[in-house]
């Protein structure tokens, strides 16, 4: 939806997540993964993205922004930090909240599509960062 509302398709950007697992609670539900199953998880994550190189990297949650962390250091928060463009690790971060009902709790939709719109004027798929 919010890719949509910024003209961008999916098959333009490419989506991965920070933990590869499946964490769950006893009753079967989603949990947040655990400090272990997040720096367990960032090798790999490590590894996706020195394979695809992107120019920019888009995080969707505090998950995805922790994982990065351990990949390379960083003091970035998404409550102070949200949409602003970030050096790191020789790219440009773009931390966002996570789109998901829980996260709106933080971020309401209508904000979140404003952050889309906003980083749809900084980058656009298959050119890259179209201004600075």
């Amino acid at each position: 939806m919010l890719l949509a509302d910024v003209g961008w398709k999916r098959e333009q950007v490419f989506i991965t997540n920070a933990v590869l697992c499946n964490p769950r609670t006893e009753q079967g539900n989603n949990r947040i993964p655990s400090v272990d199953e997040i720096r367990n998880c960032s090798y790999y994550l490590s590894r996706t993205i020195n394979l695809v190189q992107p120019e920019v990297i888009v995080s969707l949650g505090a998950v995805a922004l922790k994982a990065l962390s351990y990949i390379s250091p960083h003091a970035i928060k998404l409550k102070e930090d949200v949409g602003c463009c970030i050096r790191w690790g020789g790219r440009v971060l773009i931390p966002l909240y996570h789109p998901g009902p829980r996260a709106r709790i933080h971020r309401s939709m209508p904000k979140q599509r404003s952050d889309f719109v906003a980083l749809a004027k900084f980058v656009q798929p298959d050119v890259g960062i179209i201004s600075k």
